[in-house]
């Protein structure tokens, strides 16, 4: 009957939640985890109960805690928006993960009593993109230090980017 497809609704929730690569925490307004999903096991090594009753931002990086702390005001402050920020959270084995982060201001809800942060590990997107720039930047020094003239143009004819050599030969400004 209905008790039957409830239970059976609730327990498909559970697994799903379990096997979330999104964690999920609930924190008080001063950042203390009440509740914390499987995922910070799968993605920073702790078990959820290792963070509940801590201060998240024991374990965020310092440099991230004015972003992390103007969110959470925004929150508080407006609980109509969701806030949205990225920072490093330490790895129980050492080392940072970059999560991305949406939190919801629950406060109000009597289930919830707290701010509903979904976190997602982007480290290796973050990584991935630190790599694309920094070959970018290493074709840019090669390019330009050519003494070949070297012009970058577009499939509809547009100049994209041209060394300085190539600029003196043909008497222009260079723009890469």
């Amino acid at each position: 009957g209905v008790e039957a497809a409830v239970r059976k609704g609730e327990e498909g929730f559970r697994a799903l939640k379990a096997n979330s690569q999104d964690i999920v925490t609930v924190l008080t307004p001063d950042a203390v985890a009440v509740h914390q999903s499987a995922a910070a096991e799968r993605v920073l090594g702790f078990m959820p109960e290792e963070l509940v009753g801590r201060n998240m931002l024991e374990f965020i990086h310092l440099d991230d805690h004015a972003a992390v702390l103007s969110a959470l005001t925004g929150l508080v402050e407006d609980p109509e928006l969701p806030a949205i920020a990225t920072f490093r959270f330490k790895h129980k084995q050492g080392g940072w993960r970059v999560l991305e982060s949406v939190g919801r201001n629950r406060l109000d809800d009597l289930s919830v009593r707290g701010i509903v942060v979904t976190s997602r590990d982007i480290t290796e997107r973050v990584e991935a993109e630190a790599r694309l720039l920094d070959n970018e930047q290493r074709y840019r020094t090669v390019v330009s230090s050519l003494s070949e003239g070297v012009l970058l143009v577009a499939a509809d004819a547009r100049l994209h980017a041209i060394n300085d050599a190539a600029a003196h030969i043909f008497g222009i400004e260079a723009a890469t």
